[in-house]
C-alpha cells in the first residue's frame, strides 16, 4: 500500500484503501500496524501522523 502511494499516507487513508470501515477502532488498528512496521524498519514516518515506504 505504501509503496504504491504517491506520497505519505495517514492511517485513516490506509484504512479506507484496504476497504475497511473508517471507524475509530479500525483506524487505531491500522495505526498500530503502521507503527510496528516503522519500528521494524519496514516503513518510515516523515511527519506527524504520516507513513511512507522507506526510501532507497
Amino acid at each position: 500500500m505504501l509503496a504504491d502511494a504517491q506520497g505519505p499516507l495517514r492511517a485513516r487513508e490506509v484504512t479506507a484503501r484496504v476497504g475497511n470501515e473508517e471507524s475509530a477502532d479500525n483506524v487505531n488498528a491500522v495505526r498500530t500496524a503502521l507503527e510496528r512496521l516503522t519500528k521494524a524498519g519496514r516503513a518510515q514516518r516523515p511527519g506527524r501522523g504520516l507513513y511512507a515506504q522507506l526510501e532507497g
